[in-house]
């Protein structure tokens, strides 16, 4: 093997097994997100859930199982991934 095709099969690698490592991240990690910024949005004198187990139950009941992944599209719209001059670049949100 030569040492580009060593670098292409290195490289091809390590992309995989980080994007599948960002989507297991993504899937465990996303509903504790929506369930914190749901708790942190509801009004002080008047609130809607009264802690996160709660916040948990009111949300599986009233939007089921997809309520907890509400706004994983627009995160994974950030994400991006381009070759530049023998070097793959990871951009995550602000590219420049």
């Amino acid at each position: 093997m030569t040492s580009d095709q060593t670098f292409i099969k290195r490289t091809t690698k390590n992309v995989v097994a980080g994007t599948v490592a960002g989507i297991a991240v993504c899937l465990v990690g996303h509903p504790f997100d929506t369930l914190k910024v749901r708790l942190q949005t509801q009004p002080i004198n008047n609130p809607i859930y009264a802690g996160v187990v709660d916040c948990f139950y009111k949300t599986l009941k009233w939007e089921g199982i997809g309520g907890l992944y509400r706004g994983v599209g627009e995160y994974y719209s950030y994400i991006t991934v381009y070759p530049t001059d023998k070097k793959l670049c990871y951009c995550g949100g602000l590219c420049t």
